[in-house]
């Protein structure tokens, strides 16, 4: 099924003005467009940027996304191996939160029973 770029933002949830920006960036190589100058999505596109938004939203910046775009091309290994980094620094910047959860209900519980 072919998606105008309104309706895949949509399906993304994400504004059409993000799904710009990535094309602009050189995130999306294989957008087509129709022979009015707009682009034209699929679902392999959408999913494509499904998985650009969540690299975004894990903290990888566009030159990093822009580096797994170039290797995505390539090699399927580079790949794994840069996921595989990328999963190692989230689950120790959970470990720190989680550090820092406890702390902070440490303390909470210390003020409420001293309150008490």
């Amino acid at each position: 099924m072919a998606y105008s770029i309104s309706e895949a933002a949509k399906i993304l949830d994400i504004l059409p003005s993000k799904i710009r920006y990535y094309d602009k960036e050189g995130l999306l190589p294989s957008i087509k467009r129709g022979e009015s100058g707009y682009r034209s999505f699929d679902d392999t596109d959408v999913m494509y940027i499904q998985t650009i938004k969540c690299l975004t939203e894990c903290g990888m910046s566009i030159e990093e996304i822009k580096n797994y775009v170039i290797v995505k091309e390539q090699d399927e290994q580079k790949i794994i191996a840069a996921l595989a980094d990328r999963h190692e620094m989230i689950e120790c910047q959970m470990a720190k939160l989680k550090a820092l959860q406890k702390m902070i209900d440490s303390l909470y519980e210390g003020y409420m029973k001293k309150d008490q």
